[in-house]
């Protein structure tokens, strides 16, 4: 469900970005670039917190905390540098906890993964994520089309947040 949601929120921030802020493919690109700088604290704080949280919360508050990034997306408004800002700010965020849990997430799965299996659960893996990648890109477009683009990212940045959520009631918690 995150990445479906994720994917979601990706497809229509360009769209709500363009469209509804006004901004310039070149404003675009420096949003979203920050997220690619925002993953590189993550990527250094990701065994720290596995360390101090445990692997199972800090895989799900990172990604809920990524989802809470995306709420900022239908949320900014205002002149054009305070959106920038924001926007900014809101990547560069999600893109340290979305590394943070995407580190640890990546890490349980080849400790708890047998090596001759390696192969065949990262294949699994990524045929589920990428497909429900896909299909959450779609259906986001799909409901921006029905409700408008703004209240379609409030609802796949609310799918952010809540389905890490989901994992506390799971024994990943624990972990």
């Amino acid at each position: 469900p995150t990445v479906f949601c994720e994917s979601g929120v990706l497809a229509l921030s360009i769209l709500y970005a363009a469209r509804s802020l006004h901004l310039s493919p070149v404003l675009i690109g420096v949003i979203f670039a920050a997220g690619g700088v925002g993953a590189i604290p993550g990527a250094i704080v990701a065994e720290r917190s596995g360390q101090r949280f445990g692997v199972g919360p800090a895989i799900i508050g990172g990604y809920a905390l990524s989802g809470v990034a995306a709420l900022v997306v239908p949320i900014a408004g205002g002149p054009i540098a305070v959106v920038v800002v924001l926007l900014v700010l809101a990547k560069a965020f999600g893109g340290i906890t979305d590394t943070t849990a995407n580190v640890q997430q990546w890490t349980l799965r080849q400790t708890v993964t047998p090596d001759s299996f390696q192969g065949r659960v990262t294949a699994g893996h990524r045929f589920t994520v990428y497909g429900a990648g896909a299909i959450g890109a779609v259906a986001a477009g799909a409901l921006g089309s029905v409700v408008g683009v703004r209240s379609a990212l409030f609802v796949f940045a609310a799918g952010m947040v809540t389905a890490p959520l989901l994992g506390l009631l799971t024994p990943i918690r624990t972990v």
